[in-house]
This record gives structure tokens, C-alpha cells and sequence, in this order.
């Protein structure tokens, strides 16, 4: 796993556990542009379990 993910992932689980209802969704600047992150309970439309990288 990538040095600063595998950090990430505790907080993340965490987070994930309690907090969101629905969904979530968050922006955030870099300096190549934002990056926009969304947390869901479900798959977004058209997408496959095998897209996303497992914790």
C-alpha cells in the first residue's frame, strides 16, 4: 500500500463506521487542482465492486 494510505485507512474506517448516512462528498485543493472525494453506502451507477482498491 501506498506509504500515506495506509494511515489514512483507520480514521477512514472510523469515520466511515459512524458518521455518513447516505453519502458524503468533499472537495479539496491541490496544486494541480481540486480533488473530489465521495463516500457512499452503495456503489455509484454503473460501477463494479472491481473498480475499487481494497482496505
Amino acid at each position: 500500500m501506498d506509504v500515506e494510505f495506509a494511515p489514512l485507512l483507520a480514521p477512514l474506517r472510523r469515520y466511515a463506521r459512524h458518521q455518513p448516512d447516505q453519502w458524503e462528498a468533499w472537495r479539496t485543493s491541490t496544486p494541480y487542482g481540486p480533488v473530489h472525494v465521495q463516500l457512499s453506502r452503495g456503489l455509484p451507477p454503473g460501477s463494479a465492486p472491481e473498480m475499487f482498491r481494497p482496505s
